[in-house]
Order: C-alpha cells, then structure tokens, then sequence
C-alpha cells in the first residue's frame, strides 16, 4: 500500500506536487486564523458568562453575607434590656446610631404582637402598623428569622425587601419583632466596578418575581413583575444558571440568575440576575480577528512561499515519519522506538525525546498499575465499609469489608440490589430525613442506623456520605463511608445501666439524708421541750409559792377565829389569780410545739415579744439581763413562714447566748475572778429595705476560730451532755434558711458573739406596714 501511494504522487509532476504540499500547508494555517476568530468569540461569550456569573455571584455574596448580619444585629438588639422593656426614647437613639453607621440598611423598627410600630431607626411623622407585611406575618408564624417581599419603606418610601426577627422571652412569649430593610443602591458599585461590556444591567426581584431594584435603574420597572415565563423559568430551574436569551425586540443577551434563600425557609427570598448584549461582548472578539488577519496574512505568504521551496525535501518526509510513529506511540505501542525510522539533526533529537518519553510513559503505566493494585488493597481490606450509589440508589461498588459483614457476594448487591433494601425501616426513615442536608450541603454525617444481614440479623452501624454533582447540578453518585459501632452501642447499653442504678443509689441515699433530717428535727423538739418544761418550772415556782402562802394565811386565821368573808374573798382572789397565771403558761407553751402544717403571715415583733416572755424565769435571778431593741418603732415587720419554728429558732439563740453567758461566769469563778461586765443578752430588731434583721448579741465567752466552720454542724457543741446536743444551731440554720428562705450568720469575739437573722417581709397583708 505504501508503494501504491508513492506511485501514485510519483505520476505526478513536481510542481503539482509542491503545489498540492502548499495548499495542504497554507489551509491549516487559514481554516486556523478563522477558528481562532471562533474560538475568541466562544471565548467572549464564556468571558460574558462568567463576568455575568461573577456580577451575579459578587451581589449574591454581598447579600448572603448581610442577611447573615442583619440575623447577628437583630439577635443582639433583642437581648438589649432598653428594647426589652420599651424604653421608646433610647431605642430610637440606638436604631438611629445603627442606621448612621451602616449605610446598608434602608431602616430598622420594632413592632409589638400586634404589629403596631414603637420603634424606629427614621424619625417616624405618624404611627402606623406593620401587621400585613409578609417580613412580620412569618416573624411571627414562625417564630425565627424570616424573609419578606417586596415593599415601599412605610418611613423611607423606598422600594426594599426586609427581614423580621422574633423577640421571645424565655417562657415563649412573644413580645416583639424587630424588622430591617436593605439599601439596595450599594450593590451599584459591583456593576461600575465589574468592567462589564456596555449595556449589562442586574435586577434583583422578590419571591414573587416583582423587581425590588435595577442597575440601570429605569423607575417605572421597580415595583413591576417580569415575564412570567421568564420568571418561573427561574422558580423551575436549578440554584444556579445562566443561558442565551433574547428580549421583546430579538435583542441577544447572555442571562446568568442565582436564588437566595435563609437556610430555615424552604423557597427563595430573592433572585438576582444579570443581562450581559451578546452583541457588545462580539465586538472585542472580531475586532481582535480582524487585526490577526491582517497581521498574519503577509507571513503566511512567505511561509507559504518558503515551505514550497524547501518544505518536500527537508521536513514533509521526516514529519511524515515522525508522526507515524507518534501515532503508533499513541496506540499503545511504548516498545516502538521513534529513532529507528528518524535520525540525525532536530528531527533525529526530536526522535530521541519521543523514545524517552515512551519509556517513562511505560515506567509511570507499570507504577499506574501497582498503585492501582494497592488501592484495591487498601480499599477492600479497610476496617470499615465503603460503597458507591448511583442516582437511583443501586449498589455501583462496595468493599471487602462491608460484604462480609452483609454476608452477601458481590455480584448479588451490585446494580442488583439498592441500599434501602438492606435498612431496618427506623433506618429508611432516618435517611429520608437527612437526605435534603445531602442535596443542600454535599454531605451528611453521624447518622446512626441499623443495617439488615443477609441471614436477617442487624448490624448497628454510623454512615457518613458524601454527593458528587455535574457541573449542571445533577447528582452522579453518593459515596460513603460506614463504620461498625456494635461495641460502641454494647458500652452505651452497659452506661446506661449503669446511670439507672446510680440513680437509685442517689434516691436511697436522698431518702435516707431525709429521714436523718427528720430526726435531727425530733432531737432538737425533744431538747427544746426540755428547755421548755423547765422553763415552766421556773414560771410556776413564784405562783406556787403564793399560793402557799395564801394557804398558810387562811390556816392562821382560823386558829386566831378571825376569818371572815372578805378575808375569804381577798384569799380567794389571790390564788385565782395566781392560777389563771399558771394555766396561760401551759397554754403558751402547748400552743409552741403545736405541729404547723400552714403558711402564716405573723408580726416579727409579736412574736419576739412571746419569746421573750417565755425565757423570763430563764434569766430571772440569774445575773443575765435580757433586753429587747426595736430599731423600726414606726414599722410593722410582717413575716410569711411557720411562726412556732421561729420562735424555736430565736429561743435556740437566745439559750445559747445565755449559756455563753453562763460559761463564761463559771469559768471566771474557776480562774477566781469576777465578771468584768454583767451579764447581758440584746436582741434586737430592725427593718432594712425590704429584709427585717434580727440580732442576738451576748457578752459571753465567744466562740474560737477553730470552730468556727463546725457551728452549724449537726451533733457539734463544746457544751457537756447534759446541757447540749450539737442540734439547736444546726435545726436554728435549716429553719430560717431552708423553711423561711432567709439567711443566718455570726461574728464572734473573745468579748462575746452576735447572731445575725436576716428575713424578707411581706407586704400582702392588707392594711400592713412594712415600713
């Protein structure tokens, strides 16, 4: 065949033959000029789309990125206590301050439920009422960050398109909403500053299709909807695109469009898209053609002239040879050396290079393969699973691993079998539900299911997944990676049982605290019944001892024979007397340790005053005053709380303060020294804003500050057994500060201690007076 071919250009005469070689040469050369040409202008168009899909992607940032601040400054306005409370005056002042500093937003407003507007960034001429804008409706619906429609600013009177944010106090009331418009004139400068061909132009329109602002920004467009068609073209069609489209006239523009769309709403807010002439974005494109031929046209002359000279003997023939070789070089052929057909000169070295790169094309073909081998290696023997889905969800490819944890072959999963088929239902479900974050983001991840077993039994296992797009958008293929976590779920189970039965534990050992709290309490009834019974004796020895002496009296009289009637009557009088003395102590005293099952509203004051009264033979001939200050003479000090257990409580102080007290003489008596002092206990009583503070003050012996921290200990005192518990301080604190809400403190000093009661009144009662 090579021969017939020569013959048949050897029939030839020379002349045709160079005239057939440089037209052959000079054809490329032109048919390339004018691709060239082409190639610009498909150059042009895609610089066109892309300086449309840059102006288009450019204002679509721009928004994204101020929609996300105006979320960041609406949330930050609502935590603001001024707006919280409606301080009117400070926040327009603040609103104002926003506005001035950020000329992006057209203006900012707060509307209570109702849509009525209190608040504005812009000085507001009337009130009005924002309840029939979409920005508040869906505000309010849905109680998040949410996108409205196109609108004129009520105060602005600018076309603008808002955003609403619900103010939501943390019992999931809703007190407000702030509202923020847009000032669309700053994306004007992405169009001036973009270098686009004369005549481009952007439009951003609303959910509706209603244009909310235009660069060129012709008036009578703003405010109007576009083509319908066009319109739902867009609502149709992908997140993204752009086209060759023509307008009402036959003009030809290049059109690119993007949604935007807040990540909790399901529809897009706004559509921005960009108009670029097809026929402005030509015109750099012939001319550059133009001034190519013009320039190339005289040195294709000459060389068209030179190849026709020397070109048949000195390269035709070589390059021949040449690309022959190459092409067997590209078929396969990496043993066919290049410098068995050509050698010597460029050509020869030209040859060389084509030999080496043939052997490194096979060296890197040998390495392709090895690595290609450990990869399967690597893939089909990872500790976890992998596999590959097609759109449709079949099996394309799956690992090693994966089979055999499925107990499945290869062949029966693979474009057979779809990946729904091996999931537990609760697992279909939980990946019908993640499945939309798989379309809008390219990824899941941590999603934990259940796989099914060929054999039926199930597999605990966590998937991660990852989507492939063509650059139209369409999905390809869904990789994944899947983990078994059966031992992670078995330690899970295993904790949780675990938590259960500490949780038990902890409810026996809060039980059991309790009822050790129950008998502290009945320890420190007992003791204070003890106190009391001898309180009692203390109060009935002087009534006892007058009746003795009104018995005696009337003995005396009737031995002398000079009782009469009104002797009888005096006497009579006397011993009553003395007995409705002793029968109201009884009475005072069952009446203290009377169970209360009832929240009483008591006076502070009585109360003390009853205490007081009790503890009187206490200090009666002991050498111990007990003195009672009112600091609020004016003030009734009403108290909510059990009256008995504070008056237990003030009566475990005063006890204590008078046994320091005590103490402190006998241990003076010891050392053969005398009080330097009496002996004295002050309880005092004040009002202080909205707290009543009583004090017990003693000058007693104190208490060191080695025990200071155990004071309030259950079963601590420094008294021997027989005059104490360790309980009465103990019960005094849980009293006033668990069951009254209240606090309890001390200081002490060598010179004596002060107890401090601190209470919160109550003003419920009417006529009452706190102060």
């Amino acid at each position: 065949m090579k021969n017939h071919f020569l013959q048949r250009f050897h029939s030839l005469s020379l002349r045709t033959l160079l005239l057939l070689m440089t037209f052959a040469l000079a054809l490329p050369s032109i048919i390339l000029i004018f691709y060239s040409g082409y190639l610009q202008s498909e150059d042009a168009i895609r610089e066109g789309i892309d300086d449309g899909r840059m102006l288009v992607y450019s204002i679509a940032t721009e928004q994204y990125n101020l929609a996300g601040n105006i979320e960041q400054l609406l949330t930050a306005l609502a935590q603001i206590p001024e707006i919280k409370t409606h301080d009117v005056k400070t926040a327009n002042t603040i609103l104002t301050d926003i506005l001035e500093k950020n000329p992006q937003y057209g203006n900012i407003i707060i509307a209570d439920p109702a849509g009525t507007v209190w608040a504005s960034g812009l000085p507001m001429k009337a009130p009005f009422s924002v309840h029939d804008r979409l920005t508040f409706q869906s505000a309010v619906k849905s109680r998040q960050f949410s996108s409205g429609d196109y609108g004129i600013g009520r105060i602005s009177a600018r076309p603008t398109i808002g955003f609403g944010y619900p103010v939501i106090t943390a019992s999931g009331k809703l007190t407000d909403v702030i509202l923020a418009n847009i000032n669309f004139v700053q994306f004007n400068m992405l169009l001036n500053m973009g270098g686009l061909p004369r005549g481009s132009s952007y439009s951003i329109l609303d959910r509706n299709g209603i244009i909310v602002h235009r660069n060129p920004n012709p008036s009578h467009l703003i405010g109007k909807r576009i083509e319908h068609d066009t319109f739902m073209k867009m609502v149709d069609g992908p997140e993204a695109s752009n086209e060759v489209a023509y307008d009402a006239n036959g003009g030809k523009y290049i059109v690119c469009y993007r949604k935007l769309r807040l990540k909790n709403e399901q529809s897009p807010y706004l559509y921005i898209r960009a108009s670029i002439p097809h026929k402005e974005t030509q015109k750099k494109a012939v001319s550059a053609l133009a001034k190519k031929v013009i320039f190339l046209a005289p040195l294709l002359l000459f060389a068209l002239f030179f190849v026709m000279r020397l070109g048949n003997i000195f390269i035709l023939k070589r390059i021949d040879k040449l690309q022959k070789a190459v092409l067997r070089l590209a078929g396969g052929d990496l043993k066919f050396r290049v410098t068995d057909e050509v050698a010597g000169g460029e050509f020869g070295r030209l040859g060389q290079a084509f030999d080496e790169m043939a052997e490194k094309l096979a060296s890197r073909e040998r390495a392709l393969l090895e690595s290609e081998r450990e990869f399967a290696d690597l893939y089909n023997n990872a500790p976890c699973g992998y596999h590959s889905l097609n759109k449709e969800g079949f099996f394309v490819r799956i690992n090693d691993t994966e089979l055999n944890w499925l107990g499945y072959e290869r062949d029966e999963l693979i474009g057979h079998m779809k990946f729904g088929d091996i999931i537990t239902p609760d697992g279909v479900e939980i990946l019908e539900k993640s499945f939309h974050l798989l379309k809008e983001l390219g990824w899941v991840r941590g999603l934990e299911f259940e796989l099914v077993r060929k054999d039926g039994s199930t597999l605990p296992v966590l998937l991660n997944a990852t989507a492939l797009h063509a650059p139209d958008g369409s999905l390809l293929v869904i990789i994944s990676t899947v983990y078994d976590i059966a031992e992670r779920k078995q330690v899970e189970r295993e904790l949780n049982e675990l938590n259960n039965n500490l949780t038990k534990r902890i409810e026996e050992e809060t039980e059991r605290r309790v009822q050790h709290e129950r008998l502290l309490a009945r320890h420190a009834r007992l003791a204070a019944m003890g106190e009391m019974i001898g309180a009692i004796a203390h109060q009935w020895r002087q009534p006892l001892a007058t009746i003795g002496a009104t018995i005696q009296s009337i003995r005396m009289a009737w031995e002398r024979n000079c009782i009469d009637r009104s002797f009888l009557e005096r006497a009579e009088a006397d011993a009553q007397k003395q007995l409705y003395h002793m029968s109201d102590t009884i009475e005072d005293f069952r009446n203290f340790f009377l169970p209360e099952k009832m929240i009483e509203i008591f006076d502070l004051k009585e109360k003390i005053e009853e205490v007081v009264l009790l503890v009187s033979s206490q200090f009666a001939n002991s050498g111990v005053r007990l003195n009672v200050v009112d600091n609020s003479p004016d003030c009734r000090l009403n108290i909510k709380g059990y009256q008995n257990e504070f008056k237990q409580s003030l009566i475990n102080l005063v006890s204590n303060a008078f046994d320091a007290i005590m103490d402190k003489a006998a241990h003076n008596h010891q050392l053969g020294k005398g009080l330097a002092a009496e002996g004295q206990v002050i309880v005092s009583i004040a009002g202080e804003g909205n707290k009543a503070v009583i004090e017990v003050q003693d000058n007693g012996c104190g208490i060191p500050d080695e025990y200071a921290d155990k004071v309030f200990d259950p079963y601590f005192t420094t008294k021997s057994a027989e005059k104490g518990t360790g309980i009465g301080l103990y019960m005094t604190k849980l009293i006033i500060e668990e069951s009254m809400g209240g606090s309890l403190s001390f200081t002490s000093s060598p010179d004596g201690t002060k107890f401090k009661v601190e209470l919160a009144l109550d003003d419920s009662v009417e006529g009452g007076s706190n102060g």
